[in-house]
């Protein structure tokens, strides 16, 4: 009996040693580098029962890992010997895995002979383990019939069973249908239908057989039929060629919607739209790699905006997934954070820029405008509509003045309720009549209304606004006693500047040579410069302290646009302690522009500055500017002539179409900022309604219309106010009205483009006099202004300056 299980088990011993011995497999050697740039000629050769099979491998650059595979049998003893050193052997790695990817060397330096030894291990493959199911939960409910995904977590392994693949099982049946096979951990369902029970279940397998025992889950849709919204691709390029023939393909739920776009040139951004519903699978897939698929970008968002697929560049098969989302949009939240702050006092009223922080994005609810109300009473009238969360006014507020202001938010969805209405209080100015900026200050010791561009002080820029406009369309003589400083080795000088830009009297160039007015846009600087910084070439200077114009906001760059010539007509230098007087004429008849030193006529130049420097708008600020750099001098102004106010002529209301119409004349206007409207029902207390812009300065009779478009009666009174640039308020009379019976209201009934070289209006009015007819283009340039006396009935106006095919 003992010798027979003897027996029995030596017989066992050499069965199992057979099978063990016969059980090859593939075992791996994996080489890194801790410092990244290969291993320098290092090499190792590993053997396997003392054989080698792979002989002095390297890596030739790189960290790694690089990867070199061989065969043994379970139980074979594995050696890895370092054959080379190589310059930098403390770098080199090694790892063996087995046939499942398991560790059975751990990752070390690999040694010279006799080197490592590890025992080969293989492994039988077994079928895999059960996913772990995500989404939708078991039992979920209202998931959304646009479709959704179905997602799983492979299941863990455990040496050789890993997972390759899944069966997807899915539908409407309680043991669902065999759908589709993947290799991912998700499936997207497309659109499903409404009020129904889905059931679904994922099958791992491998080459060995399919995992057993796995559940099936169920969800069930919401009532609600799917509803696709618009969705957004933006391509981009890193390097802004272009995507160089690269292409992407956009599915929704494995139907294509966007095949092989690109972008043909330049950075981007570039759009294209798709549809897809909340809860559809979107895939983006590069179809084409192009020269240079990795500049390629591609970033989606949903119906609001946001972005539901973060910028990234597109992969190939199977591409990017993201699910698509229909927001609900909604009216925006209302602005905050308002400057100047609410109720602030002491408020300088040149330059005053409002600003507020746009309301926070929570969805389908972003703000794409602000409607900016404005004014004196507690209920502001609109201002204007902008993008931006800033508002700069280009001109001076009144002085001690308590404004208010309100920013309502809007989007397509319409405008934000609620908003609180802000208000702040302007101070009282140093100098009423000009706005100072940069280092300008008033200087009352030169006399009424002066001030001082710059002291006795190094890199100074000071510059000084009338809060007024002046208008180019009129004639004006202005004349100014200018001191500039009594060095004659001092620096820069002045510099007498008419402008229209966007900054307004906020507007301050740069220093030095350019006087303060060098870099102001869209500006004709007369210049009174008493140092010469152009020796000895003399291009853009002289010697002798000069004066010139300029028109391109440059006073160092080439000659200038008249001049330069000696400005003082007595000797070469103005800043000689002694007062000058300046005189500046305009004649827009002969679009003369002259310049007077002392009562020297000393420049005169003609230009139409109107159209080819201020845009067509002949109503720009006008004021003064200094410098000063290394050298020194103070420099101030004092007017010697103030512009006189509004000249009213007549103010009547008439009726068109049931509505009043209130008509005014002005002969002549001198910083005039706008006229107020009220109306009153009894002729004692009297409401605001509307403002209408005054022309800021002008010389030749100008008619104004207002319309009441929401009058509460037939029969109003209403009061008409001029108020000035520094807000001075002037009553111009009442009149009653009473619409009971209409009249004809001013009409255009059409017009004549001849061919594109110019234009005829044909219109209709109801009034006899002087009509301002006025062309502008879609951005708000004035074109071209025509004055003309109109008789009741049909007229014509022809403008002849249209700069270019377009919309006006």
């Amino acid at each position: 009996m003992g010798n027979f299980t003897m027996r029995a088990f030596t017989l066992l011993l050499l069965i199992s040693a057979f099978f063990t011995e016969s059980f090859a497999c593939t075992q791996t050697i994996r080489l890194t580098d801790t410092f990244g740039d290969g291993w320098n000629g290092g090499a190792v050769t590993v053997s396997v029962n003392g054989t080698p099979v792979l002989t002095d491998i390297t890596l030739a650059s790189g960290s790694g890992p690089q990867d070199f595979t061989f065969a043994a049998n379970n139980g074979d003893l594995i050696n890895v010997t370092r054959s080379i050193n190589g310059s930098y052997d403390y770098e080199m790695r090694v790892e063996i895995l087995d046939n499942c990817g398991n560790t059975i060397l751990a990752t070390q330096e690999p040694l010279d002979a006799p080197g490592l030894d590890v025992i080969a291990v293989c492994n039988a493959p077994t079928v895999p383990g059960l996913a772990t199911y995500n989404s939708p939960a078991n039992g979920a409910s209202g998931i959304s019939t646009c479709g959704t995904t179905l997602t799983w977590t492979a299941p863990a392994s455990t040496g050789c069973d890993a997972a390759t693949s899944y069966d997807v099982y899915f539908g409407t049946a309680a043991s669902p249908p065999f759908v589709t096979n993947t290799t991912s951990l998700d499936y997207c369902t497309g659109a499903l239908s409404t009020s129904t029970t889905y059931y679904w279940k994922i099958v791992p397998k491998n080459a060995v057989g399919d995992a057993v025992g796995a559940t099936t889950w169920s969800f069930t849709t919401s009532a609600s039929a799917c509803v696709p919204c618009t969705h957004t691709i933006r391509l981009t390029d890193t390097f802004g060629d272009g995507w160089n023939g690269g292409t992407v393909t956009v599915t929704v739920n494995g139907t294509p919607v966007l095949t092989n776009i690109t972008i043909a040139s330049g950075s981007g951004p570039e759009d294209h739209t798709f549809s897809a519903g909340s809860g559809s699978v979107i895939n983006v897939t590069r179809t084409a790699d192009g020269s240079f698929p990795t500049e390629m970008r591609i970033e989606v968002l949903d119906n609001c905006g946001n972005s539901i697929l973060v910028t990234q560049e597109p992969s190939n098969s199977p591409g990017i997934n993201c699910i698509g989302a229909c927001g609900t949009p909604s009216v925006p939240d209302c602005a905050s954070n308002p400057n100047p702050a609410n109720a602030a006092t002491g408020v300088y009223a040149c330059g005053v820029t409002l600003s507020w922080t746009a309301p926070v994005n929570t969805g389908c609810n972003a703000a794409n405008s602000y409607d900016l109300y404005f004014g004196t009473t507690p209920s502001p009238g609109l201002l204007t509509n902008t993008t931006s969360t800033t508002y700069a006014f280009a001109s001076a507020l009144a002085d001690n003045t308590t404004y208010y202001w309100k920013v309502v938010p809007k989007n397509a969805s319409g405008d934000a309720t609620g908003c609180p209405i802000w208000s702040f209080t302007t101070g009282t100015s140093a100098n009423p009549s000009y706005c100072l900026i940069g280092d300008a200050t008033n200087y009352p010791a030169g006399g009424t209304n002066c001030a001082q561009m710059t002291g006795e002080v190094m890199n100074q820029t000071g510059c000084i606004w009338n809060r007024g406009t002046i208008s180019f369309a009129s004639p004006f003589d202005y004349t100014v006693n200018m001191y500039f400083g009594n060095n004659v080795g001092g620096a820069d000088g002045c510099a007498f500047v008419f402008q229209n830009s966007p900054a307004g009297i906020s507007s301050c160039g740069n220093s030095g040579g350019q006087l303060g007015a060098g870099g102001i846009s869209n500006s004709v600087i007369i210049e009174f410069d008493t140092y010469d910084n152009d020796f000895p070439t003399h291009l853009y200077d002289m010697s002798e302290d000069h004066t010139a114009i300029e028109i391109d906001g440059n006073l160092q760059n080439g000659a200038p646009f008249c001049g330069p010539v000696q400005a003082d007509p007595l000797d070469a230098f103005l800043d000689d302690g002694l007062i000058h007087a300046l005189r500046v004429t305009w004649d827009p008849g002969t679009q003369d522009l002259a310049v007077y030193v002392d009562g020297s006529q000393r420049l005169v130049c003609n230009y139409d500055y109107i159209n080819n420097v201020f845009g067509g708008n002949p109503n720009v600020f006008w004021g003064f500017t200094g410098s000063t750099g290394a050298l020194t001098n103070q420099q101030y102004f004092c007017p010697v002539n103030i512009p006189v106010p509004v000249e009213m002529m007549d103010f009547s209301t008439e009726c068109a179409m049931g509505k009043p119409v209130l008509t005014w004349y002005t002969a002549s206007e001198t910083n005039n900022n706008y006229f107020k409207i009220e109306r009153s029902a009894d002729g004692e207390f009297f409401e605001e309604i509307g403002h209408v812009n005054g022309a800021g300065n002008s010389n030749s009779t100008i008619m104004y219309q207002f319309i009441d478009e929401s009058a509460p009666q037939s029969k109003n009174y209403y009061r008409l106010s001029q108020i000035d640039i520094d807000g001075t308020l002037t009553e111009l009379g009442t009149s009653f009205n009473d619409c009971t019976e209409d009249q004809t209201l001013l009409d255009i009934v059409g017009f004549d483009t001849h061919g594109g070289t110019s234009l005829t209006v044909n219109f209709n009015t109801g009034f006899n006099g002087q009509h301002i007819i006025e062309l502008y283009d879609l951005s708000g340039k004035l074109i071209e202004q025509n004055a003309i006396i109109c008789l009741e009935g049909f007229n014509q106006a022809d403008f002849c300056n249209l700069p270019s095919s377009g919309v006006y």
